[in-house]
Parts: C-alpha cells; structure tokens; sequence
C-alpha cells in the first residue's frame, strides 16, 4: 500500500488544478503548479528507474526506447481524454465551455491517473532494490533460465 502513495499524491496535484477559479489568487495557482510538478517530476523519476529494475544490463539499451515511447503515449493519451471529455461536455450542453467543464476534465483525468496506484500495490515489497542499492541486492534479477553461477 505505501507503493502506491507517490501516484496517488501525484494525481492529487492533478485533481487541485480543477480546484481553481477566476477568484484563485495567480500566487496560489503558481504555488501549486510548482509543487504539483516538482511532484509528478520526482514520481516520473522514480518509476522510470523502477522500469528498469529487472532489465539486464545488456537489455538496458532495447529498454530505453521502449519506455521513452510508453511514457510519451501515456502523456497523450492523458491530453486525449481530456480533450474529449471537453468535447462530450459541449455536446451534452450544446454551447461553449465553461469553467466546470474543465473542473469535470482536471477530476477525471486525476482518477484515471489514481488508478495506476493499483499496479503499484501489486509489486512486491523489494521491487526496485537492485536500482535503488537498499536492501543488500546490487544486481537486477534476470528473467533468463539456466543453471546457478558455479554449476
């Protein structure tokens, strides 16, 4: 469960954006967009090196590529749903948007994101001990079979 709390805290700092309004002072809206980055920023740092927990180190340079492009996907997608959920709002009330519009996007769009936190409860206790060098394991597992060194 303590996994999962980076990415749920990182869709907090999505969901407040749906909290502003004309009234929002520029300096709070500041405030929170700097910690709401610095946030996701260190989120995104710290699954990226957990992306490569398990990958040999031969395979780091196949892996690199293959994450760069999931994480830009998943970015898209992110702006997609957005988008249609803006364009589902002026269809449903036939007229240009309005602010709650954007407050229903920003909300959705931070659950959708909260839900990833699902994945992370998954992970056992020590994944990402071999990038992080706590808990005595220095080398990443590798998924290939074979015989124990020695034998």
């Amino acid at each position: 469960m303590v996994t999962a709390l980076p990415a749920v805290i990182a869709a907090a700092s999505i969901a407040i954006n749906g909290l502003f309004t004309p009234d929002t002072p520029y300096v709070l809206i500041l405030a929170a967009l700097l910690v709401g980055g610095f946030i996701r920023s260190m989120f995104f740092t710290g699954i990226n090196a957990l992306g490569y927990a398990e990958i040999s180190t031969a395979d780091t340079s196949r892996a690199t590529p293959i994450a760069a492009v999931f994480q830009q996907l998943s970015i898209a997608l992110g702006v997609a749903l957005a988008g249609g959920i803006l364009e589902v709002s002026t269809t449903i009330h036939g007229g240009p948007l309005t602010l709650s519009d954007f407050h229903i996007a920003f909300f959705i769009v931070a659950a959708v994101s909260a839900a990833a936190s699902l994945s992370f409860m998954r992970l056992a206790p020590d994944a990402g001990n071999a990038v992080s060098g706590y808990g005595g394991l220095t080398a990443p597992k590798t998924l290939e079979a074979g015989p124990p060194a020695g034998q």
